[in-house]
């Protein structure tokens, strides 16, 4: 049975779901609960861990049905409505699965996780037909999906690597193993930064502005539409299409 923990009864519910390897008591989760508290926001944090707990990456992958059928249940048993279910990476995925099962008013997917997803079918992983909305934060090409699978898809950096990433891990040593950990941080760091942008625009009206533009290419060069659209949280729930912050 999974365990969850719920804030006060608000007229709007927001579902948080960790990812692989994860718990609810991680610092984020903590971070973004008592965030989306200051907006009078009942929200609710899914535990997973005993189901995703590392190594067994495909064994997860193969849970986030049964995970997302007993969130059903607590939904249905608590009677809560007006759902924003906002998932990291593998809990993305889980987000998804829920929308299928029942209706969601929005799906907030931070790098949602591609690994034993990328070439499921759209029955199978997070597509843009689970919630009546659905944003994305893509922040690693790798970890993370790549293409758009949103109503509005968001690319920070181009969505591939976080230069902040960059800065902070320091490869010292030249050698192969060194280099294979250096890659390995920098992966994981990038699909992180996903979770630190979403917390960071719920305090910020629009602390990111992003604007629509054919790919990152083009957006560099100017190439892009004259109106923002704010990244995160605060997002209009009417966007549609792929949007880039540089």
């Amino acid at each position: 049975m999974l365990a969850f923990m719920e804030s006060l009864e608000k007229k709007q519910t927001i579902i948080i779901i960790h990812g692989f390897g994860g718990n609810s008591k991680q610092d984020y989760i903590i971070d973004m609960q008592n965030a989306l508290t200051k907006y009078a926001l009942k929200t609710v944090v899914i535990d997973w861990y005993k189901y995703s707990e590392y190594p067994n990456y495909l064994k997860a992958v193969e849970n986030i049905e049964i995970i997302a059928r007993e969130i059903k249940e607590i939904i249905n048993i608590n009677k809560y409505s007006n759902i924003h279910c906002i998932g990291y990476s593998m809990g993305a995925q889980i987000c998804g699965k829920l929308g299928k099962l029942t209706l969601l008013n929005r799906i907030t997917g931070l790098d949602p996780a591609s690994p034993g997803f990328q070439y499921l079918s759209e029955k199978e992983r997070l597509v843009r037909t689970d919630a009546l909305f659905v944003d994305i934060i893509h922040t690693n090409a790798i970890l993370g999906m790549y293409p758009p699978i949103g109503h509005a898809d968001f690319y920070p950096n181009g969505g591939y690597f976080q230069n902040d990433c960059f800065n902070e891990i320091q490869m010292e040593i030249p050698s192969l193993e060194i280099f294979f950990s250096y890659i390995g941080s920098l992966l994981e760091c990038s699909h992180r930064k996903a979770i630190d942008y979403f917390i960071e625009s719920i305090d910020a009206k629009c602390k990111y502005k992003a604007y629509e533009s054919i790919n990152y290419h083009e957006f560099l060069n100017g190439k892009k539409s004259d109106q923002f659209v704010c990244m995160g949280f605060h997002v209009d729930t009417n966007s549609r299409g792929i949007y880039f912050i540089k």
